[in-house]
């Protein structure tokens, strides 16, 4: 007799030749994990922590805490009570692609999140939820007093303004700056003069002054061009004879000549007026406004050296008005730090703060922010280029559906959304103070319109000083929101470029879409995203996927193969190509573990380093490649990572499964918030159909075509199914016609152990999951929408699945058995009953007439009505690959089969037998010979003895009982065998390390 002993548990294997498997391979193992070398142990379990909630689609940590995410909403879970406390939404941002998860990352003590509204911003557990970024500057203008003031005559002075937002965690967040303002206090040349000794008149038509004004004279003449001493300077105002005539005295009389005419001007002071942006209408905005040096002469530009000169946040008064006025009387000494977009003494205008634009996908690297897969706001370049005939017409904007009209009149006037048309001045100088009301009027627009509150676009006067006048840019408020130009006659039409029509669309907003682009923040500002910081990756064709950051490169997974970026600085960042032969398959799969990145790819489930991609999933191989073509493969597969148990967990679906056909027949369907509810003939059942299922839907026509496709179910409730629409186009209530309805489910989770390189399967399947920091525990969001707790509490009953409400009904007089409710589960063999921290294992069930009997090894000592919770049992199975024993074509006899434990903590099993002659035995039941009697067997406390909380730790070889069994009659003659062990029973591990078989080879003379 021959005995065959394999001393290892070689995890899940499927890829290979049957009978040349690895010692201890396993066609099955499931719900064990292979986390240890050599041997495989059973799963921990998971307890329902929350109530299913509809529609929920991804968990997240942030400032140790799990934020569960729906399709409309984001709150925070408490981890002790499950309860979900959402975070306020006042403007509804919080919107997610049904088919798809946000993106999250962390920076500067930040959450942030893609999503369909653009990059949102959590500052705390209870913040609200606020778009990412601050808007840019809006349109800025500036009137001058004829009173004292900061600006010298003959002189120009730019201003800049933007705004900022101190954060919760202490971050000051600044905006891109507005254009630059010049103002220019013009000097009154070639004055007519005359002087008598000291006394100089000067005739000025509307000249403006008072007596004891400060004047500044410049280049006084002679009728014949030739200069006059001791007039230019500064000097007091005399008299005012009348309103075009004043005097001034110097020091000492004129000389040179007689004087005739001089150039004459007053210090002036400044009001600036600026819009505040609707993104910013709070007083937890503050507001910045820079100055530049004044220039030389008013006809000479300013320089770009603006200086911080006045810092305020917005008063309740500037935020109803949507506008502040300011009067710049800050003396020049009081000047602050330089404007960060100065060319010489900043970064440039090019590194403005702009918001992150839309992205698909978001992470966080080295200080910076990376957003992949990115589209602009939707944006109009505009030229207005005459003001003739635009008084009483309209320019009119559509977006939304809904028109907003702006007319041309003799004034501004906001509430009336009308613009002021300027005249006789240089034509340059009408187009240029007629654009930018326009421009302020759109911005200031908050006029309820059709149900559409205030202006959907921003403009943005753009002409520079050196610039053509009249140049603006529109640009949509939200990513979302297209719109297009009209005007309201067409003798308007020419006066701006491009040429706008009296109807139609075909003068538009355009966004732009770079699937293949890369857009990188400042260092240590991960909401400024000047509009330049971008990486090309690959092809503009191919997608990207994913960003995943390493420790030295963030891996970027397109649709055309792996690509690195590395670099320290925006600045220094550069796309390398790691390998263009493995293409993600489910960007949902994506996760990092080690510092490596795992995801199913088109060679399998792949490691991703920071020098190259090898496979790991060869095992499991036929397993994947079997369903990675199916097309909703996608979106049914995710994963998660677990560092300290060094796991890769993978949920998909499984080989040989198809979408399942319901019986039922539409009958109706309506649409109320994006949002189907499908009315069935007859109710759906569970084994059909589940909360967090793919339904897919076909052969619907008519209004319902728009019906067709596959969607995430997110509520059943008697004959009704509903579901989130990923665009809205069917009517609101229609009659359905010939259709069908399928559903396909997520149902197997793979576990890849990347020490021991072992893979396993679990019953446990999610939609997302986490590991949290503060606890180490694995958190999954289940297929029905419950958030689900690891059992890690270093006791037995981590070694159960959920647990329920439990009364006692009679306990039997011998204490071995009694009755018992628990309402929300079936009591099953293998069950715990928990009752005063104490547990007793269910051994058996019997009918006792009307009652249902639970029976015990041991006697317990609870009474009668007592209370507690009932914990269910985790099922694992393993499966041996085949073992043959030597020869394969010879006949053996196989007569016992052992399996050898590492601790005694098992007690129960079932074995059964598969060979070439028998698909399967009939199960044996084995049981532990100290059932009753040995460790852990009686009622016992959650406690291990003396350790209070934590297990008993086995370091060492302990004495415990094999498992051994003979092999049935039906399975003994065969020429190979496989082994077949079910463990179901609760608190109890089962840790396999060694198997054998004895077997006896038939000689060549003997009969079959």
């Amino acid at each position: 007799m021959t005995q065959v002993t394999i001393n290892d548990s070689g995890g899940l294997v499927v890829q290979q030749n049957s009978f040349t498997a690895p010692d201890g391979a396993c066609e099955t193992l499931e719900n064990f994990v292979c986390t240890r070398d050599s041997f495989a142990i059973k799963r921990r379990g998971f307890k329902t922590l929350s109530s299913a909630v509809t529609g929920s689609n991804a968990l997240v940590e942030y400032l140790e805490t799990i934020f569960l995410s729906t399709a409309s909403q984001i709150g925070s879970v408490n981890t002790s009570s499950g309860a979900v406390s959402y975070l306020t939404d006042s403007s509804s941002l919080w919107v997610i692609n049904p088919r798809s998860k946000p993106r999250f990352a962390q920076a500067s003590g930040n959450l942030y999140a893609a999503t369909a509204s653009g990059v949102l911003k959590i500052e705390s557990t209870t913040a609200s939820l606020m778009k990412a970024g601050i808007p840019r500057g809006l349109d800025l203008s500036a009137t001058l007093s004829t009173n004292a003031g900061i600006l010298a005559p003959d002189a120009q002075v730019g201003y800049r303004v933007l705004f900022g937002r101190q954060d919760a965690n202490t971050n000051k967040v600044v905006g891109a700056p507005s254009e630059m303002a010049v103002i220019t206090n013009s000097m009154n040349r070639n004055k007519v003069a005359s002087n008598v000794g000291t006394t100089v008149t000067v005739t000025s038509t509307a000249h403006g002054l008072s007596v004891g004004n400060t004047i500044v004279i410049k280049n006084p003449e002679t009728s014949s061009g030739g200069a006059i001493s001791n007039v230019s300077g500064t000097w007091t105002v005399a008299t005012t004879a009348d309103a075009n005539t004043f005097t001034f005295a110097t020091t000492v009389a004129a000389s040179g000549g007689t004087l005739a005419e001089l150039d004459w001007g007053v210090y002036k002071k400044p009001t600036l007026n600026f819009t505040v942006p609707a993104d910013a209408l709070s007083t937890e905005y503050f507001y910045r406004i820079y100055r530049g040096s004044q220039s030389s002469s008013d006809t000479t530009e300013p320089e770009e050296d603006l200086q911080l000169i006045y810092e305020a946040n917005l008063t309740s008064t500037n935020v109803s008005n949507k506008y502040v006025d300011f009067e710049d009387t800050v003396d020049d000494i009081f000047k602050d730090a330089y404007l960060y977009t100065n060319p010489n003494t900043g970064q440039g205008i090019l590194q403005g703060n702009e918001a992150p634009p839309f992205a698909r996908d978001v992470c966080a690297f080295k200080d910076m922010l990376f957003l992949a897969n990115t589209q602009t706001k939707y944006t109009l370049s505009l030229a207005l280029v005459s003001v003739s005939s635009l008084t009483s017409y309209t320019i009119g904007v559509t977006a939304g559906g809904v028109t907003r009209s702006y007319t041309g009149a003799g004034s501004e006037d906001a509430t009336l959304r009308q613009y002021k048309v300027t005249s006789g001045s240089t034509t340059a100088a009408n187009i240029d103070a007629t654009a930018r009301s326009l421009c302020k009027m759109i911005n200031r627009d908050a006029t309820t319109v059709s149900g559409q509150v205030g202006s959907q676009i921003y403009a943005y006067y753009v002409s520079g000083v050196d610039d053509v006048p009249g140049k603006m840019v529109l640009v949509s408020k939200s990513f979302a929101t297209s719109f297009s130009l009209t005007v309201s006659n067409a003798a308007i039409t020419g006066n701006f470029q491009p040429t706008l029509p009296t109807s139609g669309t075909t003068v538009a907003g355009t966004n732009a879409s770079s699937p293949h682009a890369v857009y990188v923040s400042k260092l240590g500002e991960p909401e400024a995203v000047p509009s330049v910081n971008y990486l090309y990756v690959g092809s503009k064709s191919a997608d990207i996927l994913r960003i995943v950051p390493l420790r030295d490169s963030v891996l970027v997974l397109k649709e055309d193969g792996v690509y690195a970026i590395r670099g320290d600085s925006p600045s220094t960042l550069s796309v390398q190509p790691l390998d263009t032969t493995v293409i993600c398959k489910a960007a949902d799969s994506v996760r990092v573990v080690d510092n490596q990145c795992y995801f199913v790819s088109s060679q399998g489930v792949v490691a991703a380093s920071e020098t190259g991609v090898s496979v790991v999933g060869r095992a499991i191989e036929p397993l994947i490649s079997a369903v990675i073509g199916s097309t909703y493969f996608a979106q049914l597969t995710t994963a998660v990572g677990y560092e300290s148990e060094r796991l890769y967990l993978l949920t998909t679906i499984e080989p040989n499964t198809s979408p399942e056909t319901l019986s039922q027949t539409a009958v109706s369907a309506s649409l109320t918030s994006n949002v189907v509810t499908l009315v069935l003939s007859t109710t759906v059942s569970s084994s059909q159909a589940e909360v967090s299922d793919t339904i897919i839907l076909s052969g619907f026509t008519g209004g319902l075509s728009g019906l067709n496709g596959n969607y995430v179910i997110s509520g059943i409730s008697g004959t009704q199914v509903t579901f989130p629409l990923i665009a809205s186009n069917i009517a609101s209530t229609l009659a359905t016609g010939s259709e069908t309805i399928s559903v396909i489910k997520q149902n197997v989770c793979y576990c890849y152990n990347i020490v021991t390189g072992r893979w396993s399967t679990w019953t446990t399947l999610f939609r997302d999951a986490l590991v949290l920091s503060s606890d180490d525990k694995l958190y999954l969001l289940s297929k029905a929408g419950t958030v689900q707790q690891e059992r890690k509490n270093g006791n037995k009953l981590d070694y159960c699945e959920n647990d329920y409400a439990l009364t006692i009904g009679t306990v039997a007089a011998d204490d071995l058995s009694c009755t018992a409710s628990a309402p929300d589960t079936t009591i099953e063999i293998g069950d715990v009953f928990v009752i005063s921290d104490t547990a007793v294992r269910i051994s058996s069930i019997t009918q006792v007439g009307a009652s249902t009997v639970y029976y015990f090894d041991n006697p317990v000592s609870f009474s009668d009505g007592a209370t507690g919770r009932v914990y269910k049992y985790i099922e694992s199975t393993l499966i041996l690959a085949p073992l043959t024993a030597g020869d394969v074509s010879r006949w053996k006899h196989f007569s016992e089969f052992v399996a050898t434990f590492r601790t005694i903590s098992c007690t129960r099993a079932d074995v059964a037998f598969t060979s070439n002659a028998t698909a399967i035995s009939d199960e044996t039941a084995w049981e532990a010979e100290a059932t009753g009697e040995g460790w852990g067997n009686r009622p016992w406390g959650n406690h291990a003895w003396g350790l209070e909380q934590g297990l008993n730790l086995v370091l060492g070889t302990e004495p415990n009982e094999p498992l051994r069994v003979m092999v049935p009659r039906e399975c003994a003659r065969a020429t190979w065998i496989q082994a077949r062990i079910v463990h179901a029973q609760a608190a109890e591990s089962c840790d396999i390390q060694s198997f054998s078989y004895r077997a006896r080879a038939y000689g060549s003379r003997v009969a079959r």
